[in-house]
């Protein structure tokens, strides 16, 4: 009776240490479906033209579609410019994982296009590659690169999503 009273009490700590582990390393669950771009734009002097003070593009302007004409959620948050008071635009992008057409990153490096609308008259394009993996607690991009003009401008391991600073030309 005391063995088994034993072998019952080590299976119930087991169990709460296993479940006490788990939980720990799922605090904060990452999942593809909820990857993002966080994106910046400077012109070739270095200026950025989504300044808070006389911008070259309204931040309301930009918009974001895929290969496949799907537009995509932007949002705009402030920052400050480095050593100054002034601020400028950031935009999250996102989601840019589609679950109805990559789910093939999970077993190859997906690449896809998206097309960045500065405002009706001016575009731009940038390239993702990603390759997805499944976690304990979700899914990750296992590496995710962006390129804009064949120039790597991002990348990131094992998240979610990645900051990227575009030069407009």
């Amino acid at each position: 009776m005391k063995t088994i009273k034993f072998c019952m009490a080590i299976l119930l700590c087991l169990a709460i240490f296993i479940s006490c582990k788990k939980n720990r390393e799922c605090e904060e669950p990452l999942d593809v479906r909820q990857s993002f771009l966080l994106l910046s734009f400077k012109d070739i002097n270095g200026k950025y033209i989504h300044s808070e003070v006389n911008p070259l593009f309204s931040k309301d302007s930009l918009k974001i579609k895929d290969e496949n004409g799907i537009f995509y959620s932007v949002f705009s948050q402030t920052n400050l410019i480095p050593n100054t008071s002034s601020g400028y635009w950031e935009f999250d992008v996102g989601p840019i994982y589609n679950a109805n057409t990559d789910a093939s990153s999970f077993n190859t490096t997906l690449c896809k296009s998206f097309i960045i609308f500065y405002n009706s008259n001016t575009t731009d394009t940038i390239r993702t590659c990603f390759k997805s993996r499944e976690t304990d607690c979700g899914s990750v991009f296992n590496i995710l690169q962006v390129f804009h003009k064949g120039q790597l401008v991002g990348e990131a391991n094992n998240t979610i999503g990645t900051k990227c600073l575009i030069t407009k030309y």
